[in-house]
């Protein structure tokens, strides 16, 4: 009966301790790279911006951010920044407006890789429920509301994962400082071709985790009974 037990436990260990099947990471905010007029400001403009540049986002269900990414426009040469000092990519909670985490820095050396319009640094960082922005600092070069018609940035695409997350708000800057944003752009969420990054659905929201935990708590139980 003892090693009845011990089997069908330590099989539902093994069980919940198994992978799921994870999909390819999804980029959240896709930014193609392009030939933009180098202007201060207009219709189709890249922009030197001093300061930070924040995009609003809703995490619908846990979601690991496993890379974040910096526009560059296909060159790294950009990440120099605006003070030569790189780009500094962070995920800030929005209500708190507080570091989640750790930042990263990008800088013209760093072994990123690139896709489209950005480059990439790997992370590793889970965001439960919530309301977050991603923030840059010192993005030399970014697509300042390109607009084609009456579409603005046609040239970033959104993907959230299958609804892991949303995108919201207009786009938040701040001049001259390297802190979060506060002034509210006029949008769209995707203003800005600034930070961005891959991410993935937790497992199961962390079920898997609490199933083994349980199994393991019931061996422990068990040992104990059995060893009186």
């Amino acid at each position: 009966m003892k090693t009845i037990y011990w089997k069908s436990l330590l099989g539902l260990a093994a069980v919940s301790s198994l992978p799921l099947v994870a999909s390819a990471d999804t980029i959240a905010y896709d930014n193609a790279a392009g030939s933009y007029p180098y202007q201060s400001y207009g219709a189709g403009s890249i922009q030197n911006w001093v300061g930070s540049l924040g995009l609003d986002f809703n995490v619908n269900s846990p979601i690991e951010i496993t890379a974040l990414g910096a526009f560059d426009n296909g060159n790294s040469a950009n990440l120099i920044g605006t003070t030569a000092t790189g780009v500094t990519v962070g995920i800030y909670n929005a209500s708190t407006e507080q570091l989640v985490g750790s930042s990263v820095l990008f800088t013209p050396s760093s072994p990123s890789i690139q896709i489209n319009g950005d480059a990439f640094l790997p992370t590793s960082l889970t965001l439960v429920k919530g309301s977050y922005t991603v923030v840059t600092f010192e993005d030399e070069n970014y697509n300042q509301g390109y607009d084609v018609g009456s579409v603005i940035n046609p040239t970033s695409v959104e993907n959230t994962g299958n609804g892991l997350i949303s995108f919201v708000g207009g786009g938040l800057y701040l001049s001259g400082s390297e802190a979060y944003p506060t002034s509210v752009d006029s949008g769209p969420a995707n203003r800005y071709d600034a930070g961005t990054f891959e991410f993935t659905a937790v497992p199961d929201g962390g079920l898997t985790a609490g199933l083994l935990g349980g199994a393991l708590i019931g061996i422990g139980a068990l040992r104990r009974k059995f060893s009186i």
